[in-house]
């Protein structure tokens, strides 16, 4: 009995010291960015980027009105911004399972928007071939077909394995989309003269 107060005396001792000599574990300073966080952050803006482009475009062909102004600055701004979202993609180190994860949300995103471009410009298709815009706006669609295939091969190369195939098939919805669109003004659908 001596022995077993003894042990139990020496364990509460021990137990105390250890609060006393160690401090206790302190919470690591979230506000630091991660190598991690930085990536997800990077995917995830590159994925905004593309989305409030796909908006604008949408905007400007909603407002068109003959002027391609507007119409051309905000493709010019889709384009810079799956270009330069590209390379963010390529220049990033692989994304975990769960950060993939963190992304769906945001792919579905830029997805309807893709569809909202997509109806608005084939909405405005008579104007445009008023205004003698075909040619232009098949340009653009042609390039942003290239740019969103380079994107698309960029993420893909970032997830893990087990992912490839889902982002590739969700990748190619919003190429699909773009693909079809730009055959709508293609020569032979669209016409400037």
């Amino acid at each position: 009995m001596k022995l077993s107060v003894t042990v139990a005396l020496l364990c509460l001792a021990s137990r105390a010291y250890s609060l006393v000599a160690a401090p206790p574990p302190t919470r690591v300073d979230s506000s630091v960015p991660t190598l991690v966080d930085r990536d997800l952050a990077t995917a995830t803006s590159v994925l905004a980027d593309v989305k409030n482009g796909f908006v604008a475009l949408a905007a400007a062909a909603k407002d068109f009105n003959g002027d391609p102004g507007p119409l051309k600055t905000a493709a010019s701004g889709l384009l810079a911004k799956v270009e330069s979202g590209t390379t963010a993609v390529k220049n990033m180190t692989p994304l975990s399972f769960f950060e993939c994860l963190s992304l769906l949300a945001p792919a579905q995103d830029l997805q309807k928007q893709g569809k909202a471009l997509s109806d608005q410009l084939k909405a405005k298709k008579d104007l445009i071939q008023q205004y003698k815009q075909c040619a232009t706006t098949y340009g653009f669609l042609d390039t942003g077909v290239t740019d969103s295939v380079a994107l698309i091969t960029a993420v893909v190369s970032k997830v893990p394995s087990i992912f490839k195939d889902t982002v590739q098939n969700e990748g190619n919805k919003i190429t699909q989309q773009l693909k079809d669109l730009r055959d709508a003004f293609a020569p032979g659908n669209c016409s400037d003269s």
